[in-house]
């Protein structure tokens, strides 16, 4: 993403929940807001490009319409040329309904996946 800005592309990012009512005890209700706010500045992300939704944990499942009705509008205001999203063999809920909603609404756009190493499906073959 720095690179894209550093060669003049404008870059969008986009969370869909705090996860407050999953943070430790130990912590500010709001360290993952705290987090990507300071993480997309040192990126090179404009504050006014950084979209933050608030859905909350464990909601992904029965808010699918209302996230990808969030992820067309997206489309539409910002027109993306690539879109960056976890992949789809992710594992943990939160992404993969991001991942399959933000299919859904991106499907003739260029897409790259990512994958978190602890995220991802392992295959063994015994």
């Amino acid at each position: 993403m720095n690179k894209l800005i550093e060669d003049g592309n404008d870059v969008y990012c986009a969370a869909f929940s705090a996860c407050q009512q999953s943070v430790l005890k130990d912590f500010p209700s709001d360290i993952l807001i705290t987090g990507v706010k300071a993480a997309s500045a040192i990126l090179g992300v404009k504050p006014e490009n950084l979209i933050l939704f608030d859905y909350e944990v464990r909601t992904f499942s029965f808010q699918r319409q209302n996230i990808l009705d969030d992820i067309i509008k997206l489309r539409t205001d910002i027109k993306p040329d690539v879109v960056f999203m976890p992949s789809l063999n992710d594992v943990h809920q939160y992404h993969n309904t991001i991942a399959q909603e933000g299919l859904r609404a991106f499907k003739f756009s260029s897409i790259l996946c990512y994958e978190l190493p602890w995220n991802k499906k392992q295959c063994y073959c015994w």
